[in-house]
């Protein structure tokens, strides 16, 4: 299965009315998350909902492809 981004700029409002699953944001390891500046914050079966300040991707699409592997 191939490794899929969709991009959303979300707006202050957006962001807080995003209501965290913590379990999630442990799936990505907290020294790596900073280096990429991103979180997961929610995730349905296959699919990650993922927040990140990182506009170049390559981090962030390698650790997808790490997880997608697993």
């Amino acid at each position: 299965m191939t490794t899929a981004l969709s991009k959303n700029i979300l707006e202050i409002d957006d962001l807080q009315g995003i209501s965290p699953n913590f379990e999630q944001i442990k799936i990505i390891p907290q020294e790596t998350a900073e280096k990429i500046e991103t979180l997961i914050f929610a995730k349905d079966k296959n699919t990650f909902k993922v927040l990140t300040t990182n506009n170049i991707p390559e981090g962030l699409t390698s650790l997808l492809k790490s997880l997608e592997d697993k």
